[in-house]
């Protein structure tokens, strides 16, 4: 919504047709908090840590099902730890950039400031 009402206000006069000289809507500038960043900033900070000790949780469990597997020739408790593996391995590079990503629409959303 912030993006139409500053297409609105960058439209030359003479295109502006209601509201007078003063323009269509009130001129606005986007901007989000500053406070927001340091708390959400703290529970990314969190979060990640928390999950990717989890991811590593999910990479020990998972080999020791694929060795326990091998071991007692159960090949579908190996076939699942592999599985277990290569997914706690993706949910832990997924949680290692989800800061960089929320911070990066944060700051295109406050418009770059």
């Amino acid at each position: 919504m912030s993006q139409i009402l500053h297409a609105f206000n960058q439209l030359p006069d003479h295109v502006q047709l209601a509201a007078g000289g003063g323009g269509i809507v009130p001129e606005f500038t986007p901007a989000l908090p500053d406070n927001l960043k340091g708390i959400t900033g703290q529970i990314l900070g969190w979060a990640t840590g928390i999950g990717i000790a989890l991811a590593v949780l999910g990479q020990i469990l998972g080999w020791s099902m694929v060795g326990i597997g091998h071991s007692t020739e159960r090949s579908q408790l190996a076939t699942r730890g592999k599985a277990s593996a290569v997914w706690s391995l993706v949910g832990g590079m997924g949680l290692a950039v989800a800061s960089s990503l929320v911070m990066l629409f944060y700051n295109a959303a406050k418009g770059g400031n």
